[in-house]
């Protein structure tokens, strides 16, 4: 009994490991530093890096450059309240605010 159990439950682990896997993609550019990825619901989501900011609305497949006012800045961090308001923190007290989720370039510098 003790074998058909252990049995079961390799071919459960095993079953599982095989369906959960990682997909390679390619968001923009692979020669520009990522660092930091927020997703808001399944689909919308924005990535911001080494003076760039992306943006997408199918669940990472494809990945639309944003308007980026400060491209010489290191972006670190991204933080989306809603599918509009999306806050980016760079280094050398930058902050970015967009209230339009990006798409249109309103993004609001504030140096502190």
């Amino acid at each position: 009994m003790k074998k058909i159990i252990f049995t079961i439950l390799i071919l459960n682990c095993l079953l599982i490991n095989s369906i959960a896997q990682w997909i390679t993609q390619y968001p923009y550019t692979a020669a520009v530093g990522l660092r930091d990825i927020e997703f808001i619901n399944l689909n919308t989501g924005w990535i911001c890096g080494d003076g760039i900011i992306l943006k997408t609305t199918n669940h990472g497949l494809n990945w639309i450059i944003q308007n980026n006012p400060v491209p010489n800045k290191l972006l670190f961090s991204i933080h989306p309240t809603d599918s509009n308001v999306v806050y980016c923190i760079g280094w050398f007290e930058t902050l970015l605010k967009t209230t339009n989720g990006g798409n249109i370039k309103n993004f609001f510098i504030s140096y502190f």
